[in-house]
C-alpha cells in the first residue's frame, strides 16, 4: 500500500493496533494489575479539592461514574473488565500471534 492509498479508517486501525500493544506491554509488566491503571491520581476524586481555588475549582471526580464511563469505553474498544483487549480484538487487529505471547502473562478472554 503507498503513502497515497491510505484512508482515515487505516490510521485508526493503527492507532488502535499501537494501544492494544502497550495494554499487553503493562500485561506483561504487571500481570496482577487491572483496571485502576487506567484510573486518574486519587487527588482528582477528593471532595476536599473542590473547595480549591484554581482552574479545577468545584470540580472532583466521582469513582463509580467514573468505573461506569471506563466500563463503557473498555466495551467500545473490545477490551475485557480489566481493560486488557479481549483475544477477538487482537485477532481482529491483526494481532493473534501477540495473543498468543500474552497468554504467558494473562489469561485473554
Amino acid at each position: 500500500m503507498s503513502g497515497l492509498d491510505w484512508k482515515l479508517s487505516d490510521f485508526w486501525t493503527v492507532a488502535d493496533r499501537v494501544y492494544a500493544l502497550l495494554k499487553l506491554f503493562w500485561l506483561r509488566e504487571y500481570p496482577q494489575s487491572d483496571r485502576k491503571l487506567d484510573y486518574p491520581p486519587a487527588a482528582w476524586f477528593d471532595p476536599r479539592n473542590a473547595d480549591s481555588d484554581g482552574p479545577f475549582a468545584g470540580k472532583v471526580l466521582e469513582y463509580d461514574k467514573y468505573d461506569g464511563m471506563l466500563q463503557h469505553y473498555y466495551d467500545i474498544r473490545g477490551y475485557d473488565r480489566r481493560g486488557i483487549p479481549t483475544r477477538a480484538t487482537l485477532e481482529r487487529l491483526g494481532l493473534a500471534e501477540e495473543a498468543r505471547n500474552a497468554e504467558a502473562f494473562g489469561t485473554l478472554t
